[in-house]
């Protein structure tokens, strides 16, 4: 910190954002303090600032907090992101500061304050750094867990069930909280075997055992300790029996009464129940229907393409996996819509949807799904017309294939 505040005209120097940024950094006319984080650090900043940017703040401190010199207690985030979160409110401008540590912090003050142009940033930076992706969906996860935004949760949930296995071989499922991991393996909608989830769950334990500290090697009874009644939401009472007592025939973690009702269910003894959750998990399976395509297809924007399939037993369609622009250097980033329609045997329409998708110049293949899954059973055809914004016809390398669960 200079010294112009000791000088007479240091106002002189400096335009009017400037000054009251300044101001604020030397701690000059400050009427509000925050006493915030679990060290209650006081950061004091000016009632006008507060009330002129927030009208949550507006409302407080012309109410119940209408004296001067008032301190605000908000002791759920560090100082850091609120220093930062009040910076904003003085400058319109910390883009250099937000960041995949910060941004769900800084997102729940704007929201929780009505700092919409906050929000709007962090929003924003959660689109464009593709913060929803496997790596990063489980840190997502337990910080929208821990600021309790339920939106943020769906949101990182939606990868997590969809790319379960990259999702918990990541970093992040490794540090998340226990009620996290609970929530996650208890989703009946998440894509993964249960032998391969049972995997991921120990060395999840092995983890917490560490951060626990706990004064005991590393085995099964420790792993047992801290998994509680978490591990009865691994599915064992689903896997093939083969594979339960290949796994876990010689493992501790299990006593042997949990291992006998396990058995029991798998070899579907009547009478016998477990404290194992038994509900199968909605899985869905790519089916690939055209295994060697002969070769480009020149799509026009009015024709239809359709497939044919069958299912031996009632089933959900849960979208198709097609092909998408092979051109990069023309399409790169060009929106291409696809309009699916779902016939029955009987030449009935049972379902109609437009998908849209934005080429990256870099994939071949595009995951299209439909907004709710479709119940399917015996004989389907699926017709698809694609159309290119801005382009009339559009060169595709395509194949088809759905994905269908078990109703």
């Amino acid at each position: 910190m200079d010294d112009r505040q000791d000088r007479p005209a240091w106002q002189s120097d400096l335009t009017i954002n400037e000054a009251v940024m300044y101001m604020w950094k030397a701690k000059i006319g400050c009427d509000v303090s925050f006493e915030v984080g679990e060290s209650k650090t006081l950061i004091p900043c000016h009632r006008f600032i507060l009330e002129a940017r927030s009208f949550v703040f507006y409302r407080l401190l012309n109410g119940p907090m209408s004296e001067k010199n008032i301190t605000i207690n908000d002791q759920g985030l560090d100082t850091d992101n609120f220093t930062i979160f009040l910076k904003y409110l003085y400058s319109d401008n910390i883009n250099d500061e937000i960041n995949g540590d910060n941004v769900i912090a800084l997102l729940y003050l704007a929201r929780k304050y009505d700092v919409q142009g906050l929000e709007k940033e962090c929003s924003k930076f959660l689109k464009e750094e593709n913060s929803f992706s496997p790596d990063s969906a489980c840190f997502i996860f337990e910080q929208g867990f821990i600021f309790d935004m339920q939106t943020i949760m769906n949101d990182s949930m939606a990868v997590i069930r969809q790319s379960a296995k990259k999702c918990l071989e990541s970093e992040g499922f490794g540090m998340l909280s226990k009620e996290c991991v609970l929530k996650i393996i208890s989703d009946d909608g998440l894509q993964i075997e249960e032998a391969d989830l049972y995997r991921y769950v120990l060395q999840w334990a092995d983890d917490e055992c560490e951060r626990q500290m706990l004064d005991l090697p590393i085995n099964d009874s420790s792993r047992r300790q801290v998994l509680g009644d978490l591990l009865y939401q691994i599915r064992f009472p689903t896997m093939p029996l083969d594979d339960f007592q290949r796994k876990l025939a010689k493992s501790s973690l299990l006593d042997q009464s949990e291992k006998s009702s396990i058995i029991s269910v798998l070899k579907g003894r009547p009478g016998k129940d477990t404290k194992f959750n038994s509900t199968p998990r909605r899985l869905c399976y790519p089916i690939l229907r055209l295994l060697d395509p002969e070769e480009d297809i020149e799509v026009d924007n009015d024709v239809k393409h359709a497939i044919m399939f069958s299912v031996s037993r009632d089933a959900l369609l849960h979208g198709i996996l097609s092909y998408g622009p092979t051109d990069a250097k023309d399409y790169a980033h060009g929106l291409f819509r696809v309009f699916v329609e779902i016939e029955t045997q009987n030449n009935k329409i049972c379902h109609e949807e437009e998908i849209s998708k934005t080429a990256d110049g870099t994939s071949k293949e595009y995951e299209l799904l439909f907004k709710t899954s479709i119940a399917v059973g015996s004989r389907h055809r699926l017709h698809d017309m694609v159309q290119v914004c801005r382009r009339r016809r559009l060169v595709l390398e395509r194949h088809f294939r759905y994905g269908g669960g078990h109703t």
